[in-house]
């Protein structure tokens, strides 16, 4: 039976789901606190990135238009640069890329959670954290077909939140509301440090690349619905943004911190109202949980059959998925421990904005994406002359996109970033596979 190809509109619905998550949710108060507030200043930095990953989405189309076998962002590393980086980039993706990201959207599961439930306790959130993570796994391991028709759910869930907030923010505000919060005004912010803020709420736009293979006319409609997906996430987006800051002051909003979002819905709808919004977010940034959770238990697999990394799982099917599952929690307890350790205070206290493990894996995958923009330039060389001016253009817009965020991020913890991350992924060169 001919597997089923997905129309042009589905397409879009697809790159939007998938790239859409519940960053937006958490971040827009850190946005805020970059751009001292200023709002206009917030809304460039959305499209400013926003366009980056436009043309970013259109440079990396151009993999997974030629080979539709190496697709992901491992497999347009191996189509770069070969095997070895792409390796480099596997192993970053286990030891972390996926258990960082994983381990902050089960903390804000509990987070929202305990703004729900009315509960405010730190401990609360430690115990909620962990079920979240160890509820993720179980699902996608006991039943992983399961697990990826969730999703759609769970995408729904990501909209209705963002539109509803910022709809009616955006039309029928004409002032904020009025809250008891205490806020201070905003000052010592560092702007372009808003980027990578910004960056984690269109983190996985490459994935949206991976659905080439489902396309009936995927050389037609792939840059199509990636072109218009992106504008529609850029769109939902600042939409979000504008609309929040119409609701609740920007200085209330830092001061409120990730419950502004369920004071908004509360100004809205009332109370009851506020709780089913704040529902619809649990289950948002829960979804975001589980497709992490889903891709990450098959990374060792991944990188197995690529022939990428030595065979430390056995022989047999069973085993190896065993040993993989078990490879994969090493380093989420890590984060998990390490989080817990920087929430209490233990561990890097003394820097002037915190250590952000959200910011750790972003800051290297945007090292990587420049080297996959710039490399698509040497494997478009052999198109017509039309072609390789239309890559060499795009690609060059999305470099010095990648470029800005980097440089944004640097002004807040970026040498620690790169550092941390640089000797994680350095620590797993004794697993590269040499053997061709």
């Amino acid at each position: 039976m001919e597997k089923q190809k997905y129309s042009f509109t589905t397409a879009i619905s697809m790159v939007v789901g998938i790239v859409i998550g519940s960053g937006i949710f958490f971040k827009a108060d850190d946005i805020l606190v970059a751009v001292n507030g200023d709002v206009g200043l917030g809304l460039l930095g959305f499209l400013i990135v926003g366009v980056g990953v436009l043309f970013g989405a259109l440079t990396v189309s151009y993999y997974a238009l030629h080979d539709q076998e190496h697709i992901g962002l491992i497999g347009y590393s191996k189509m770069a640069l070969g095997k070895k980086f792409a390796f480099l980039v596997g192993w970053f993706s286990i030891v972390c890329y996926f258990p960082a990201l994983i381990v902050i959207l089960a903390m804000l599961v509990a987070i929202y959670l305990s703004i729900l439930l009315g509960i405010s306790s730190s401990l609360f959130i430690t115990i909620a954290t962990a079920v979240a993570l160890i509820a993720s796994f179980s699902i996608n391991i006991k039943s992983p077909n399961f697990g990826g028709k969730v999703q759609v759910v769970f995408t729904i869930a990501k909209i209705i939140p963002l539109v509803v907030i910022g709809l009616v923010g955006a039309l029928f505000f004409n002032e904020p509301a009025t809250t008891d919060v205490v806020a201070a005004p905003i000052t010592g912010g560092a702007p372009l440090s808003a980027l990578i803020a910004i960056a984690f709420a269109f983190d996985g736009w490459i994935v949206a690349t991976n659905i080439s293979r489902e396309l009936k006319n995927s050389k037609r409609d792939l840059p199509k619905a990636l072109a218009f997906g992106s504008i529609g996430i850029l769109a939902i987006y600042c939409l979000y943004f504008y609309g929040i800051t119409r609701i609740i002051d920007p200085a209330q909003i830092v001061a409120l911190g990730d419950g502004h979002t369920e004071f908004a819905a509360n100004a809205i709808l009332g109370a009851a109202g506020s709780k089913v919004i704040t529902l619809f977010v649990v289950i948002s940034v829960y979804g975001g949980l589980n497709g992490m959770t889903l891709a990450f238990l098959r990374l060792p697999k991944l990188l197995l059959d690529a022939n990428l990394i030595k065979n430390i799982f056995g022989e047999d099917e069973k085993t190896q998925e065993v040993r993989s599952i078990l490879f994969c929690l090493v380093p989420i307890i890590f984060y998990f421990v390490f989080q817990q350790l920087v929430d209490y205070g233990l561990i890097f206290s003394n820097l002037k904005h915190g250590f952000d493990i959200s910011s750790l894996p972003i800051m290297i995958n945007y090292l990587i994406y420049i080297v996959i923009f710039l490399s698509v330039n040497r494997l478009a060389a052999k198109e017509s002359t039309k072609t390789r001016v239309y890559y060499l253009l795009i690609s060059l817009v999305a470099t010095i996109t990648a470029v800005v965020v980097i440089y944004g991020a640097m002004s807040v913890n970026g040498i620690l970033y790169i550092t941390f991350s640089i000797i994680l992924s350095v620590v797993g060169i004794p697993f590269y596979n040499k053997e061709q």
